[in-house]
């Protein structure tokens, strides 16, 4: 089962995401954790989805730095509900820039184009 604690992460990746935090606080942006720590399992339940489950593709790797810790999703939040549509692309793209500018990634394919947008990880 997929966790949404930040304590679940790596001590290196709960060290980022508390300095992300108090930078999304900082600028007033509304947050929700989604997703911290998910096991192979889930990983791998997640991975059929799509391919031989039912349903959209969710993932692209069976190897996710979710599994170590040391990833997480997060949606921004407007008047208490999720912005999934981005509607505000200002308050996601400096959710994005703060995780940068703390050392974490987006997920890119071969092409230069994000996989997911809402989620940061360690770099390497």
């Amino acid at each position: 089962m997929s966790s949404r604690s930040v304590m679940d992460l790596s001590p290196a990746m709960r060290q980022k995401v508390s300095m992300w935090e108090v930078l999304m606080l900082k600028d007033d942006i509304d947050y929700l954790i989604t997703c911290t720590r998910r096991s192979l399992e889930e990983q791998k339940r997640l991975y059929a989805q799509g391919r031989t489950i039912p349903g959209k593709k969710v993932t692209w790797t069976l190897k996710s730095k979710h599994i170590t810790g040391d990833a997480f999703d997060f949606v921004i939040m407007v008047d208490g509900k999720p912005d999934w549509k981005m509607a505000h692309k200002d308050s996601w793209d400096k959710a994005v820039e703060f995780g940068k500018n703390l050392g974490l990634a987006q997920v890119i394919d071969k092409n230069g184009k994000v996989k997911e947008y809402a989620h940061l990880q360690m770099i390497a």
